[in-house]
């Protein structure tokens, strides 16, 4: 019965670690897209409450 533990462990990990390598770059990029989307988004903001500001 032990063994068969080990051996599950095993394969869960195996395919954790494929998982990994093959969609870990994947959200790496997705989040640098989201960060320096995010700042892009606030920047634009800024500027337009600046301008908003100046027409009042």
């Amino acid at each position: 019965m032990e063994t068969i533990e080990i051996s599950n462990i095993d394969k869960y990990s195996d395919k954790a670690i494929q998982m990994l390598m093959e969609y870990g770059p994947k959200m790496i990029l997705a989040l640098i897209v989201l960060f320096v989307g995010l700042q892009v988004i606030n920047g634009f903001v800024k500027l337009l409450s600046k301008g908003f500001e100046k027409k009042e």
